[in-house]
């Protein structure tokens, strides 16, 4: 089996000064953001990431790496910077996958619900509670 592997890693600090730019992904290790092959060179291997890949190599699967993008923690990130580099999002919440967005149309509202676990796919007793507290 073969699986496409892509990384997308960024802790976004709403009170720090300045936004997330493209160019402050991958300028950390040579500029850029890799892509094939030299994402295996490039990404830190005490990562989740790599943790992940091999995982899957010890399970017999053939790894096609796509991307990873990975920017030291900052400001949130510029809306054309999020569009270049992804075309879905998807957010995880308490270690499951709880919501799907395109970047194109997703709101920060659709998408901050989705991080506290409640938009979305996420547990019918987180969106009561928040739907409670709109009251």
């Amino acid at each position: 089996m073969t699986i496409a592997v892509a990384g997308f890693t960024h802790e976004s600090n709403t009170f720090a000064p300045e936004p997330t730019r493209l160019a402050d992904f991958g300028a950390r290790k040579g500029g850029g953001v890799p892509h094939g092959d030299a994402v295996f060179e490039r990404v830190e291997t005490q990562s989740s990431f790599q943790g992940f890949c091999a995982a899957a190599r010890a399970a017999g699967c053939r790894l096609h790496p796509v991307l990873h993008a990975y920017a030291p923690p900052g400001g949130p990130i510029e809306r054309e910077a999020f569009e270049s580099l992804a075309d879905r999002i998807l957010v995880m919440f308490d270690g499951q996958i709880v919501g799907e967005a395109d970047p194109a149309t997703a709101t920060e509202r659709d998408l901050g619900l989705m991080m506290a676990g409640i938009g979305n796919k996420a547990a019918p007793q987180a969106r009561v509670a928040a739907e409670g507290q709109r009251e």
